[in-house]
């Protein structure tokens, strides 16, 4: 499945997921800087998404929802999944 098919689905299931998993530690232990960014771009390739970057541990990536409002997802910079709690809709 492609990754922003994933994190799409991830979306979706979110409100019902999130109280389940929020007693959770967040999963980001990547290294400050240790995070190729090129490559998460390449894989999390996609018309919506707007940017990613580096945030602590993890990978915080930006996203247009098609009513045009912005959406923030705090990602595992290894696997690609939304850490939980990590998702910040404008």
């Amino acid at each position: 499945m492609k990754p922003l098919a994933l994190l799409a689905l991830t979306l979706v299931g979110l409100p019902l997921a999130v109280p389940a998993q929020a007693s959770q530690p967040s999963v980001c232990t990547t290294q400050t800087g240790s995070v190729d960014l090129s490559d998460i771009k390449t894989r999390l390739q996609g018309p919506n998404i707007t940017s990613v970057e580096q945030w602590g541990g993890c990978v915080r990536v930006t996203i247009r929802k098609p009513d045009g409002r912005l959406s923030e997802m705090l990602v595992n910079p290894q696997t690609l999944q939304v850490v939980p709690g990590g998702v910040i809709v404008r």
